[in-house]
């Protein structure tokens, strides 16, 4: 992981604790882990500059189609900026 996430309790727990390995074990139905680096975008409020929806696998499948992401917004997130078609 990189330094920012290693040395940031809160995020870790954010990340990798509590509400979300809690949902995805029950979406999942057993354990889960996950991977021991983060990925981290930063984005400014640009007009029109939402994320368009797309696959992660394809940076991060490492050899299996069994993956799930998250994306955990740090503050608020208007919604011109969210994944939209």
């Amino acid at each position: 992981m990189g330094v920012l996430v290693l040395r940031d309790l809160a995020l870790l727990e954010l990340l990798y604790g509590g509400r979300m390995i809690e949902f995805y074990q029950f979406f999942l139905g057993g354990p889960v882990r996950h991977y021991d680096y983060t990925w981290f975008r930063a984005k400014t409020p640009t007009p029109n500059a939402a994320t368009e929806p797309h696959c992660d696998i394809v940076y991060m499948g490492r050899g299996t189609p069994n993956l799930y992401t998250s994306w955990t917004p740090l503050g608020d997130i208007p919604y011109e900026m969210g994944g939209h078609v």
